[in-house]
This record gives structure tokens, sequence and C-alpha cells, in this order.
């Protein structure tokens, strides 16, 4: 099911109460070589709606980025909830640590290892995993990895 640039993927992740959504990039941004977009206010909100952010304990973000929707979680998210984002560039990383709230883990390192990551932290299953990653500009292998271990974590 294609929502303009947010594609949820329900399957039987759906039936066990988790939720997977991907904020995709827009290919005019791609096409003009921009490493990265930032979502757009309405975007977020469809995020969070979709993902139900409102009403989970554990979210993971993949992909954070500079931190836009990173923010946006965090204003919708319970304040007993807790939200890691995980980034593979350093510098966004540093980025997401000024963000001052207790219920942000920032994690620098690769998405492919989601339950390992969940682990170090002793964080549970997230309920809801949304990811910034732009799959469409990245080797097949390494997506479909990633979407696996989303998988995996989620069951």
């Amino acid at each position: 099911m294609v929502l303009s640039r947010l594609w949820t993927i329900p399957s039987k992740l759906r039936t066990t109460g988790s939720y997977f959504a991907v904020a995709g990039q827009p290919r005019r941004a791609q096409q003009r070589g921009h490493p990265f977009v930032s979502l757009g206010q309405q975007d977020e909100r469809r995020i969070i709606e979709l993902a139900e952010v409102r009403s989970v304990h554990t979210v993971v973000e993949l992909g954070a980025g500079t931190g836009g929707t990173t923010r946006a979680i965090l204003s919708a998210l319970p304040l007993s909830a807790t939200l890691m984002s995980i980034e593979s560039n350093p510098q966004f990383c540093g980025l997401l640590r000024r963000i001052p709230d207790a219920r942000l883990i920032v994690h620098c390192g690769s998405a492919q290892e989601l339950r390992e990551t969940l682990s170090l932290y002793g964080l549970p299953a997230p309920e809801a995993v949304v990811s910034g990653i732009p799959f469409s500009t990245m080797d097949r292998v390494a997506g479909a990895r990633i979407l696996e271990a989303c998988q995996r974590s989620l069951l």
C-alpha cells in the first residue's frame, strides 16, 4: 500500500500488534543528488499516525539523520516510552545526542544488527519501527538484511 512518501509493510507484523513504517526519499531530490531529504511536518504527522507512536512503549527509528522526525516522534511519544534512534553517520549521531530528552537513546551503528542493539540497551522488542533509510538508493542485499533484522526484532 503506497501512501504519498510513506510505505507500510503490514503482512503478519500487523497481526502481532507491531508496526513497521518506512519513510522514503522523493525521487526528484535523489535525481538532484541530495544525500538526504528532510520530511515536512505533514509527512512527520503521517508517520506518527501510521506507526501509532502515541500508544507504544518502545519505538526504533532507523536512519534518523539530523533529527527532524526524531523530534516529531518524541513530541508524540508517551512520557514513559523509549525511542532508540539508530544512525550510521557519526556527524548526525552528534546532532541527535544534542536533543535534550531522557526518552531518547542514540546508537551510532548499522540497522542490520537491530536485535543485538536492542539487547545492548536492555530494550524489549519495539512496537513500532520507523525508517528514514533511503532503501531505493542502497545496495539491495544490505536493504534486505535491514528489513529482515526489523522483522526479527518485531516478532
